[in-house]
């Protein structure tokens, strides 16, 4: 078949092969070129038809049969009588079943040793040829003919007309050229197998038409011999089954397709019994095709419909065809499966129904999904709804479309009346901080509709429908349904509101109390006068509101105005100087009983009924006071707010008194303490002046010296302040006791073991004389810890030395004793002074000071730092009014130890510069005394000020319990540490303090510190003087 010989061509032999195949109802699908030989037939006349028209009726019986066996299997031989052109024959044929996965099931008819023509007439080989090719090219088949050396010498008209190739353009490798190249390796190579062991063949292969196209065919040859025996060569018949191959194909990928789509496809018959069951149905219903095609499908999966009845679904498929519809099942796994169910009925090419086909696609997740994003929207529409902050939604039109009920009440528009407004016709004006009006076309939702710019906190200001004014917060943020182009505008804006009028008012009141503590900062103005400003500013924040604040008088049995800017004078002077009662009006009310007093209605209020008529006159319609008490629980004054119209308050308006309350408390505490430290300062001097001591005040920064009035007294030096003082000091000193008395001091202010240093020495006086003189001082501190000043007195001691020699020992003794006592008190109530200055005010300042650092930064929590160093500044007040009056440390006996250290820790806390946890056991208040408790309370205010000055600690852990008849109280920070040795060395007072506290009660105190390994505190102090 390969190649042409260049010798003369042999006669040609005969075909010895039968060869047809058949679909399983025995219809002809194709046949061998011998096969027409033998019947006379055409290929056109024996495709589609039942291969019994070529049997004799005994063969057509045998025939059906074979086809009709229930399991039809390879047989090897099968006799039937075919109908020849000249006579019946009876032929053996072997039949495979060729069953393929991807094609319906074929069957292979086979004679492999058929030789039909040999009862024809004997010829000789020129004239057979001669007869062969004749009836070759008369054949509707393609025939070809090879040597026995496989050179092809012969191709009939339809093959020429099929392909166009002549036996020359096969010549040498010419196969190759017209065989597909990926089909060479059967057409060629499997041929040559099948040539050399001289069997028949069946090949199919694409070769090339004569229109330079691909088509395939299935090639059929067998060898052929000569009567003696001799090879003789091939001869095949050839023919087209490109059609029947694209067939086969389509069927096989769409079988294909059908397996492996991920929809559920099921068939049944007209019994709705099973008879395709693809691999997504398996997955989907989790069973299996093998056990289910044949059974009736109700029997065997029981689906439900969910808005129709099988009844209704069956009914739709009779009149329409088809149904389509949701369905679910019980998976056999446990779970529920939803689907979209499409039903068809199948019929075939009569129209005639054959069956039903359903496809059903999984929408389980599908659905699930849509089942959470509606809960989902269900939530954000709650959500919405229940927002505090207005939000309102408009369209590109700017017509309102969708809003809260938050949004109606913060812009005070009735319930319903907001949605389908139009932005660009607001409800009622709205005004910017600096009180421009907005008008229509500039409000944010307008400009973000025209823009498609976001707007961020946009304060606008408007008045209800009761005249109050309020403050809104204002963000806008443009929706785009589809992706936004750069000159797009938005498809919709969504508006947020926040109600800020609180927030806008605390502001305005906070920067009120600023500039009034400010004032009140100033000595030179008075205390009315601070008050007026602040009712003033009261009255401008919030209209309708008349303020005044009563004062008692010094027997605290009547009022007298102190402030009311706003009310008539006329008022003020009937209501001065009523007394204070059960039932006097609202403010001598509330002075008498020390509780907040609200009249909602004066007219009806039984408390008013001796100021009736008054109230009538003034036209008062409610009045609210509430008393402004001392530390000590005792009213100093009250403040109270007139309107002309009965009025509840509510609970803004009661903070904002309350507010008032505490700042009015502060600003009069500290007028007061002002008052009493100048009368304290004047008392001083005159004690100076009085005394036979003579005052002095070193400034340690600068070496100034301040000699007071007594210098002048006993030495006739001019009082005031020395210019190097300390060197002047230095030269009146005797030149015998100058480096004594200079090293002592020097070793006083290195070591400050002592609280006192004490000198004896000769002084200089300006007529030259000496005078033996005794010389007692005291450091103070400043906020740090660091020395500040130095300050004592000098006595004279020229005369009591004078008379000692006079007088017997025992006298002397005596009144140097007196001596002794009478500097140590005053030493000591001096240094008690310091110690309570440095211990409590100090402490408290320091602690206001770190809350306005951090205020600064702090922009969230800004408001409490600040109301916390305002707390701050007026416990500072208290304890400079404390220590003024009778220099006597404030008691935490009625708040207690644990509650105060607690407020403490909260207090460092707010810092954020320090981690603070407390921690105690048992009941301690109930086991100290008042003493005890603030000796503890102040180790503990101590030890916090040196961690945070010192120690660059994160964390500190503060703990109390009761051991053995002692309280335990043990402070440890994670700071840097330091050397003891060194801090024995140069001990600052706050450490000292601590131990002297602590000796007081017969206290221990131990120190635990290394550098870097952090410092713990510990201070055992027995519960009663053991």
């Amino acid at each position: 078949m390969l190649k042409q010989p260049n010798k003369p061509r042999p006669g040609a032999g005969r075909p010895k092969t039968l060869y047809l195949q058949t679909d399983l109802r025995g219809t002809i699908i194709s046949v061998s070129a011998p096969l027409l030989v033998t019947t006379g037939k055409t290929r056109q006349e024996l495709i589609d038809q039942p291969f019994s028209k070529l049997l004799e009726p005994s063969g057509a019986a045998c025939l059906q049969d074979i086809l009709n066996a229930p399991d039809l299997v390879d047989q090897p031989r099968v006799s039937l009588t075919v109908q020849g052109i000249r006579t019946n024959t009876t032929i053996e044929f072997s039949v495979t079943k060729n069953d393929s996965e991807y094609q319906p099931a074929l069957l292979e008819w086979r004679a492999e040793s058929f030789d039909e023509l040999s009862d024809f007439p004997q010829i000789n080989d020129q004239h057979a040829e001669a007869l062969f090719r004749q009836f070759a090219d008369a054949a509707p088949g393609m025939i070809w003919i090879s040597d026995e050396q496989d050179n092809t010498v012969f191709f009939n008209k339809s093959w020429l007309q099929f392909t166009g190739i002549t036996v020359d353009d096969v010549a040498g490798d010419g196969w190759t050229r017209q065989i597909h190249p990926d089909d060479i390796p059967i057409a060629i190579s499997v041929y040559r197998k099948y040539f050399r062991e001289r069997k028949p063949a069946t090949l199919e292969y694409r070769i090339k038409t004569n229109g330079d196209q691909y088509r395939w065919v299935i090639d059929q040859s067998a060898p052929r011999y000569h009567a003696d025996g001799r090879f003789l060569g091939f001869v095949g018949s050839v023919m087209d089954i490109h059609d029947r191959k694209q067939a086969e194909e389509t069927i096989r990928l769409q079988a294909k397709v059908m397996h492996d789509v991920s929809d559920a496809i099921i068939s049944t018959d007209l019994d709705y019994k099973i008879t395709a069951f693809n691999n997504a149905a398996e997955k989907i219903y989790g069973l299996k095709a093998a056990d289910l095609l044949g059974k009736h499908i109700r029997s065997v999966i029981n689906h439900e419909y969910l808005s129709a009845t099988p009844q209704e679904v069956l009914d739709s498929l009779d009149q329409t065809g088809g149904w389509e519809g949701m369905v679910w099942y019980d998976h056999p796994e446990g779970r529920r499966v939803f689907m979209l169910a499409t039903l068809t009925v199948l019929r075939n090419e009569q129209g005639q129904r054959t069956g039903v086909a359903a496809i059903h696609r999984d929408v389980s997740e599908k659905r699930r999904a849509e089942e959470t994003l509606r809960i989902t929207e269900e939530r954000y529409r709650s959500l919405v709804f229940a927002l505090g902050e207005g939000v309102i939604m408009c369209n590109k039109e700017g017509e309102i479309i969708a809003c809260n009920e938050s949004a109606e009440l913060i812009l005070d528009i009735p319930n319903g009346d907001l949605k389908g407004r139009s932005i660009y016709k607001p409800y009622t004006k709205y005004f910017f901080e600096d009180g421009d009006v907005v008008n229509a076309g500039e409000s944010p939702a307008v400009r973000t509709l025209k823009t498609g710019e976001s707007y961020k906190e946009v304060i606008l200001g408007f008045s209800k429908r009761d005249s109050m004014l309020s403050w809104i917060s204002v963000n806008t943020e443009p929706i785009y349904y589809s992706t936004p182009t750069i000159m797009s505008a938005p498809d919709a804006v969504v508006v947020t509101i926040v109600d800020i009028t609180d927030r806008k008012n605390h502001e305005q009141l906070l920067a009120l109390e600023k500039k009034v503590l400010e004032m009140n900062a100033l000595p030179a103005i008075s205390l009315k006068t601070i008050i007026d400003y602040f009712l003033e500013g009261l009255e401008k924040l919030f209209p309708g509101m008349l303020c005044t604040v009563l004062t008692l008088d010094h027997q605290k049995q009547s009022v007298h105005p102190l402030s009311a800017p706003s009310l008539p004078v006329e008022y003020s002077n009937a209501i001065s100087g009523r007394p204070i009662g059960p039932c006097d009006g609202s403010c001598g009310t509330a002075m008498f009983r020390k509780v907040k007093v609200i009249s909602t209605d004066v007219a009806k209020d039984p408390l008013w009924d001796k100021y009736r008529e008054l109230a009538e006159q003034f036209g008062i319609g409610a009045c609210w006071s509430f008393p402004i008490l001392d530390s000590h629980k005792e009213v100093m004054a009250t403040i109270a707010t007139y309107y002309h119209f009965p009025k509840v308050p509510g609970p803004k308006d009661l903070g904002i008194l309350d507010r008032a309350c505490d700042l009015l408390r502060v600003i009069i505490e500290n007028k007061d303490a002002e008052r009493k430290i100048r009368r304290n300062h004047e008392r001083y001097l005159l004690v100076t002046k009085a005394t036979n001591d003579a005052i002095w005040d070193w400034d340690i920064n600068t070496s100034d010296l301040y000699w007071g009035d007594g210098y002048f007294t006993l030495f006739g030096y001019k009082p005031g302040y020395i210019t190097e003082g300390m060197k002047k000091w230095e030269n009146c000193i005797h030149p015998e006791d100058r480096e004594r008395v200079k090293n002592h001091l020097d070793k006083y202010l290195n070591n400050n073991n002592t609280r006192l240093w004490e000198a004896e020495y000769r002084f200089l006086k300006s007529n030259g004389e000496y005078a033996l003189v005794q010389d007692r001082g005291f450091l103070i501190f400043d906020h740090e810890g660091k020395m500040n000043r130095m300050v004592g007195s000098v006595q004279d001691i020229t005369e009591k030395r004078e008379m000692e020699r006079k007088l017997l020992e025992t006298e002397l003794n005596k009144q140097k004793l007196v001596a002794q006592a009478v500097v140590n008190a005053q030493e000591k109530d001096r240094a008690e002074i310091g110690k309570d200055l440095h211990d409590n005010v100090n402490q408290i300042l320091t602690t206001g000071k770190l809350y306005l650092e951090l205020a600064l930064v702090e922009e969230s929590e800004r408001l409490q730092l600040i109301q916390r160093c305002a707390a701050s500044i007026s416990d500072a007040i208290n304890e400079v009014r404390a220590i003024s009056r009778s220099l006597v440390p404030a008691s935490i006996g009625d708040l207690g130890l644990i509650e105060s250290i607690q407020d403490l820790s909260e207090s460092v806390r707010a810092t954020k510069k320090l981690k603070v946890q407390f921690r105690y056991k048992g009941s301690i208040d109930e086991l100290l005394d008042d003493k005890r408790k603030l000796t503890l309370f102040r180790v503990v205010q101590e030890q916090v000020n040196n961690v945070l000055k010192h120690s660059r600690a994160a964390n500190l852990l503060i703990e109390l319990s009761c051991e053995d008849q002692r309280i335990c109280l043990s402070i440890s920070d994670d700071g840097i540490g330091f050397d003891q040795s060194t801090v024995r060395a140069r001990k600052g007072n706050g450490l000292s303090n601590i131990i002297s506290r602590a000796d007081l009660f017969n206290g221990v105190v131990k120190l635990d510190t290394a550098p870097g390994k952090g410092c713990r505190l510990i201070v055992h102090v027995p519960i009663a003087n053991l």
